[in-house]
């Protein structure tokens, strides 16, 4: 992507603001052209969001890059809960509750998926290691294939 002289466009902006949204258009079809995500409306929702609500677009396409790493880490979160766009509205489906788990049980497992397994121990005298998923020994001689004494 071209880089976008900032003096030049906060005149074009103070003349006709219109042509920087315009441009702020132009560039976020061009980038869902490249990325192709699979569902567009989604992000240009994610990144309508992004955008603070009393902008100017000059500042907005200064920022685009980062905003749009923004949109499509929360575009991406979305997509995971299995958000979509109907009839223009951004609809999020609730997982449906369980009778074996109650709602706060739920809430909890949303809310920190990586403990969903349980084999942390509850009295904080946890010691991480390659067989617990957090891919490293806690001591290098504990390592798959290592002792002591190829260390010493």
């Amino acid at each position: 992507m071209a880089t976008i002289n900032t003096n030049i466009l906060k005149k074009v902006d103070s003349i006709n603001p219109a042509a920087t949204e315009a441009i702020y258009n132009a560039m976020l079809e061009d980038l869902i052209e490249r990325r192709k995500p699979r569902d567009p409306d989604l992000f240009r929702n994610c990144m309508e969001r992004m955008i603070p609500e009393d902008h100017r677009y000059c500042d907005v396409i200064e920022d685009f890059t980062e905003l749009a790493g923004a949109a499509f880490a929360d575009y991406h979160a979305l997509r995971a809960r299995g958000a979509h766009m109907e009839d223009g509205k951004l609809v999020i489906p609730t997982p449906p509750a369980s009778d074996d788990v109650d709602k706060d049980q739920a809430a909890e497992m949303e809310d920190d998926p990586a403990d969903v397994d349980g084999d942390e121990p509850e009295d904080g005298e946890y010691t991480p290691s390659a067989t617990n998923g957090d891919y490293g020994p806690s001591n290098p001689w504990d390592a798959p294939g290592m002792s002591p004494s190829d260390f010493i």
